[in-house]
């Protein structure tokens, strides 16, 4: 095709030129790269806390801060000991109280651990004296002990539906905690506490006791579970109907693992980023691999088709690579460019996890979601100029695809 009215046609194909005399250079310089960020990923980190979503400085953070300074931390762990799962017996009461214990001195920020064991109870001692002691003032020895001081418990009304349930079947203790602290020092403080909760009913002398764990710390690590899977499942979903869609349309193998391994290498070096730069990933963010999909793969879908049309007209592979580039080199990068901008309107969003994607505008934080087209037009030129070039096959295609 004559591309001297395109602007940088020359450029463009003098580049691919260059890429295919130094592709084994170029492409073990991909797969060093790709090595590299898939080693990043693992650091990727989800954090769906309430405060992601407010800009520093937001006057709701810093009513919460106040609240924090003045009361603490409003987050707590609840574990639930019901007769169905753990019986209530001496040696288990005594296990409760050694658990209290543990719970406290092993999981960080842990203010105070409450049950009914060492719950106050407030008594009169006298006419003028009143008498301050834990529930269980020495441990229940006998069933029979257990069932009176479950019988007690009642009698107190700040116990019965915090500590202890009307029908005396099941039994609440509660994990509080000093006010987290920044960012900086933990970045996921919810997963810490909820990992060193985990870790510590883990070990073997309570594995008898079988609580339900609940509260705010553990549901968020378990949405950021659920987050991380339908992620990866979503985006195996998008590859998986790109591919029966390319198979279609390009009449052949290569249209379909050229365009997916290029969009693919992009998500890769996507997210490895964000991993290497320590941000975490959120709600909205964690969308960013299917997204990345459905946009970019027109980039390749572009080059693929014009790459066929110089394989039609009679073209070596390597001259219809460039030929390729020459004609479709400047709408690509315009494109990359035109969408990276698109991003960057996001940065006027009040809510963060808006402004990540569009470019990580508050200090500290942002996922260069503006970049992501950038990645994927660089790959493109590189990847798809070697791959296309040491695919096996003749030099002209048996099937005439269906995109020209």
């Amino acid at each position: 095709m004559h591309t001297q009215h395109i602007p940088l046609a020359g450029f463009f194909g003098k580049v691919s030129d260059h890429i295919l005399r130094k592709r084994w250079w170029y492409l073990a310089g991909v797969i060093l790269i790709t090595v590299f960020f898939l080693s990043q990923m693992r650091t990727l980190r989800f954090d769906n806390s309430s405060e992601i979503w407010f800009v520093e400085g937001h006057r709701a953070l810093e009513a919460k801060a106040r609240f924090d300074e003045a009361f603490g931390n409003y987050q707590f762990v609840y574990l639930l000991f019901t007769r169905e799962k753990t019986a209530f017996t001496p040696e288990n009461f005594k296990r409760m109280a050694e658990l209290a214990d543990a719970l406290e001195e092993s999981v960080p920020y842990a203010k105070r651990v409450l049950w009914l064991g060492n719950a106050e109870r407030i008594r009169g001692a006298g006419e003028q004296e009143v008498r301050i002691a834990p529930f269980f003032e020495t441990p229940p020895a006998t069933i029979e002990e257990i069932d009176e001081k479950l019988d007690e418990a009642l009698q107190e009304p700040s116990f019965v539906g915090d500590l202890i349930s009307p029908d005396k079947t099941a039994l609440s203790m509660v994990v509080e905690f000093y006010t987290y602290p920044s960012k900086e020092e933990d970045l996921t403080p919810q997963k810490t506490v909820a990992e060193a909760v985990d870790a510590v009913l883990a070990r073997p002398e309570f594995v008898s006791l079988s609580p339900w764990v609940s509260g705010i710390p553990h549901f968020n690590v378990q949405y950021s579970e659920l987050a991380k899977r339908d992620m990866g499942k979503l985006s195996g979903v998008v590859v998986l109907v790109q591919m029966v869609l390319l198979f279609f349309f390009t009449r052949g193998v290569r249209g379909v693992i050229v365009p997916i391994g290029i969009t693919i290498l992009a998500v890769l070096w996507t997210m490895g980023t964000v991993g290497l730069i320590g941000f975490t990933l959120n709600l909205l963010s964690s969308a960013i691999p299917a997204m990345l999909i459905c946009v970019s793969i027109g980039d390749a879908m572009h080059a693929i088709s014009s790459f066929y049309g110089g394989l039609q007209r009679g073209l070596s592979r390597s001259k219809a690579v460039s030929a390729a580039f020459a004609e479709v080199g400047l709408a690509l990068m315009l494109t990359s460019f035109t969408t990276a901008i698109g991003f960057l309107a996001y940065l006027s969003s009040e809510v963060v996890p808006y402004r990540e994607m569009g470019g990580g505008a508050v200090p500290g934080d942002g996922h260069l979601c503006r970049d992501r087209r950038l990645v994927c037009f660089f790959v493109d030129l590189d990847t798809h100029t070697n791959l296309v070039l040491l695919w096996p096959g003749a030099v002209a295609c048996k099937k005439e695809p269906f995109i020209r």
